[in-house]
């Protein structure tokens, strides 16, 4: 909780985390964490700013966070298509969630990123 002008305010903290799949691939980015521990591979993921909605925030985390291009964020070092077999011999996940979360992909399904993102 956090004071502001008298009043408790509940100032969330939340995660956003997208998987990208293309064909039997999966996007991941190799990252320094804040504090330069070793470098670590995660979906591109981070924190949901103020009045930013959760497709908003995957949308910015997915434009921060490019394969093709120079990375926005500069805690990123590069961006790799793995498979799930490949991405489980991985010895430095982020966190455990990034294989859990492709596991809920394949088995509950996705949405297409046209009904997710919205056009420009």
């Amino acid at each position: 909780m956090m004071k502001q002008s008298g009043s408790t305010r509940f100032k969330p903290f939340v995660t956003v985390a997208v998987v990208v799949q293309s064909c039997d691939q999966y996007l991941v980015v190799e990252e320094i964490p804040v504090g330069g521990q070793a470098v670590t591979f995660n979906q591109p993921a981070g924190h949901l700013e103020s009045s930013e909605t959760i497709t908003g925030a995957a949308e910015r985390e997915l434009l921060e966070e490019p394969v093709e291009i120079t990375p926005q964020d500069p805690q990123i070092i590069a961006g790799h298509w793995f498979t799930l077999d490949q991405i489980k011999k991985l010895n430095n996940l982020r966190s455990h969630l990034v294989i859990e979360c492709i596991e809920d992909d394949i088995k509950n399904g996705s949405f297409a990123a046209k009904l997710v993102l919205k056009p420009h």
